[in-house]
């Protein structure tokens, strides 16, 4: 479960600005890490790819750890994670709010990272009560505080070309041509 909250500078008559701070019980979301990570090496899965908002910066530590502990002989027989796309995450930068991804390499280093292209939209028609207690909406839906990126990135790594695009920025149509 999310901790996401409105921000409170926008009146209740219009779309609800929200960001995500984190997740609930994140000593559990540690634990289920460890075992989806445990699970992709015993599968020999390369690549894995996380949801968005749901890494935190201690997730993605975790994350970096259990990379870094990887053996060079069980990646090269195929035993181990070479790219792992961490989800993403609310963060402040340089004082704005962006919803960032990160790419690891199999040693736990950062590939890239990369902030989402699109705000999410939620139209009014569209909050469901699921939607307005996770994101604390009001009838008026939601739209994403945060600042957008300004480039998708595209990088060549151990399967070919590939790029990461987060939620709106995946399907919105000035971003399609791109893909």
């Amino acid at each position: 479960e999310l901790d996401a909250r409105p921000d409170p500078r926008f009146p209740a008559t219009q779309p609800t600005r929200f960001r995500v701070h984190g997740v609930k019980d994140e000593d559990r979301q540690v634990e289920r890490l460890n075992q989806v990570l445990d699970e992709c090496k015993r599968r020999k899965v390369s690549i894995l790819i996380l949801p968005e908002i749901r890494i935190t910066e201690k997730l993605l530590s975790v994350a970096r750890e259990f990379l870094r502990k990887q053996v060079f002989d069980e990646l090269e027989a195929g035993r181990g994670l070479l790219l792992l796309v961490a989800g993403s995450r609310h963060l402040e930068k340089d004082g704005n709010w962006v919803n960032r991804c990160t790419v690891l390499d199999g040693e736990g280093e950062t590939v890239w990272e990369h902030d989402k292209l699109r705000r999410y939209r939620i139209r009014p028609e569209s909050v469901t009560p699921e939607l307005k207690a996770q994101l604390s909406l009001n009838e008026h839906g939601g739209i994403e505080a945060i600042h957008t990126g300004s480039r998708l990135i595209y990088c060549d790594g151990p399967f070919g070309r590939f790029t990461v695009a987060i939620c709106a920025g995946f399907f919105h149509s000035t971003l399609l041509p791109l893909l």
